[in-house]
């Protein structure tokens, strides 16, 4: 089955602190199903290009910060490719949860009214 996958950074600028920074949330998206997570990393409005997706110029702070992003995309992209060679449904909600528990085994959602363990149950 083919399945659609995304993940996008953007500035969360309704929860702009008084410095002027605020959170980069990361939105993970699989066949239109979204999940939002903050990065833990903020940012000035000046400093985030809303075209790009990144922060703005090439200073090393800018290549730093970009790199940081960069490196949790990588992580979401390897961990669906690990899922999606596995299993035959991938959420985005099942790509969050086994990046922050050591194994997609613990994850004890539900999707599509089955929990996980019966998902890997075989039926019959």
């Amino acid at each position: 089955m083919r399945t659609t996958f995304n993940v996008q950074f953007f500035r969360k600028k309704n929860a702009e602190k008084k410095d002027g920074t605020a959170p980069i949330i990361a939105r993970i998206t699989v066949n239109g199903e979204r999940v939002h997570f903050s990065t833990k990393q903020t940012i000035c409005a000046k400093d985030w290009s809303v075209e790009q997706n990144k922060a703005k110029g090439r200073t090393a702070k800018s290549k730093a910060f970009n790199g940081i992003l960069e490196e949790i995309k990588t992580s979401l992209h390897s961990t669906y490719h690990d899922i999606n060679r596995k299993e035959s449904i991938v959420t985005a909600e099942w790509i969050f949860r086994s990046k922050l528990t050591p194994s997609a085994i613990a994850f004890s959602g539900n999707v599509f009214g089955l929990s996980f363990r019966q998902m890997l149950t075989p039926s019959g």
